[in-house]
């Protein structure tokens, strides 16, 4: 179970929100990896709006509630959706965490566990904003962050530039000297034994 985080302006709603989460977090760790159950949440910060950052024993757990649970949250708050909808998340959670080896009637349990704690996080009277995105397409084809530019505008040139970076063809901590030839050295006497 996740405590109450401590924060100057601590509102109930948000220690619930965090207590919901930790509810998915445990569900998902004790039927999947019971050695690592533990989870634990604080703020980020003392400033509003409040950011709390979630951290628990089982890595894999964590990275599906932020790569499907928070942004499915985030998308779908405050509103009523279908059972078919919260359903496909799970799955797709599950598989990530390669759960089908599960027994059938505890699958199932986690799924309806699942399915209830992302339907109250869905209703919470809270706005979350969500730092990660989904971690596959969930609802079809995401929009995308922008491609980079394939080239980078011209800078103006400054007077006197000749857009060239050094003034001959070799780097500046060359020296362009004719190398001598000169004889080899001796050949060095060998070791003496150690007895």
């Amino acid at each position: 179970e996740v405590g109450a985080a401590s924060h100057p302006n601590q509102d109930p709603l948000v220690n619930q929100w965090i207590a919901l989460y930790g509810e998915l977090y445990y569900a998902f760790a004790q039927a999947l990896f019971p050695s690592f159950v533990g989870v634990d949440a604080v703020y980020a910060d003392n400033q509003l709006p409040p950011m709390v950052v979630i951290t628990g024993e089982c890595v894999p757990v964590i990275r599906v509630l932020a790569g499907y649970a928070v942004p499915y949250v985030a998308r779908r708050q405050g509103t009523m959706p279908t059972d078919a909808e919260i359903r496909g998340v799970l799955v797709y959670m599950l598989d990530e965490l390669e759960a089908s080896d599960l027994p059938r009637v505890t699958y199932e349990n986690l799924v309806q566990k699942g399915m209830d704690v992302l339907r109250r996080l869905c209703q919470q009277p809270l706005r979350q904003i969500t730092l990660t995105d989904f971690s596959r397409p969930v609802f079809g084809e995401e929009p995308t962050q922008p491609q980079p530019p394939t080239t980078i505008p011209d800078q103006p040139k400054k007077p006197g530039d000749t857009g060239r970076l050094f003034s001959t063809d070799i780097p500046v901590f060359f020296d362009r000297k004719p190398r001598q030839k000169t004889q080899r050295k001796p050949p060095l006497p060998d070791l003496p034994d150690r007895e």
